[in-house]
Parts: C-alpha cells; structure tokens; sequence
C-alpha cells in the first residue's frame, strides 16, 4: 500500500525517483529553492502532483536550499499535512498531501 512505502521510505523515494538542482533566483543570485530535474512518471512524488521543472520552495513556509534540508524537514511532519509552494512555469501553487 502506498501509505506504508511513503512511512518507511520517502527519504529513498526523495533520493531515488527525483534529481534535484539548487534553483538561483535570477534577481537575486540567491537560492531559493530546489528545481526538479528529472523524475519518474510511476513515482509517488509525480502521483502527488509534481512535475519535472517545478521548484520547490517552501515546505508549510520553511524554505527549501537543499534536498536534505527537504528531508530533514520531513523527518518532523510523519502523519501530517504538509503544503508546498511550487513555482511552475512562472506561476506558484501549492500541493497539498499528507505524509504517512
């Protein structure tokens, strides 16, 4: 069941099924957030609604610099709703999903 590869794995499934890249905001040179460079269509991260080129940038407001910032966030939300704010194509949205 999904639920249960999300509670024993999504650290595997962040380092597995998705590549990720700093994103640089080109205003400002600075990092802000995480750009998905590649990830796979079966994944449970494609399932949940994101696409390749979306960038992650914050997790229920905290700002996502890295993929183990990302992961150690996560680490602390096990039976929560989280929402990510994602810039994609220049508009952001939010995904909303709970972690099990």
């Amino acid at each position: 069941e999904e639920r249960e590869v999300v509670s024993q794995g999504y650290e595997k499934i962040l380092r597995d099924d998705v590549s990720f890249r700093p994103y640089r905001n080109p205003s400002t040179g600075q990092s802000d957030g995480l750009e998905i460079q590649s990830l796979r269509p079966d994944s449970l991260p494609a399932r949940r609604g994101f696409e390749k080129g979306d960038v992650i940038r914050t997790i229920d407001d905290f700002p996502i610099t890295s993929q183990s910032a990302a992961i150690h966030y996560l680490r602390n939300l096990q039976g929560q709703s989280v929402s990510v704010l994602v810039l994609r194509r220049g508009r952001h949205h939010r995904l909303t999903f709970r972690i099990e």
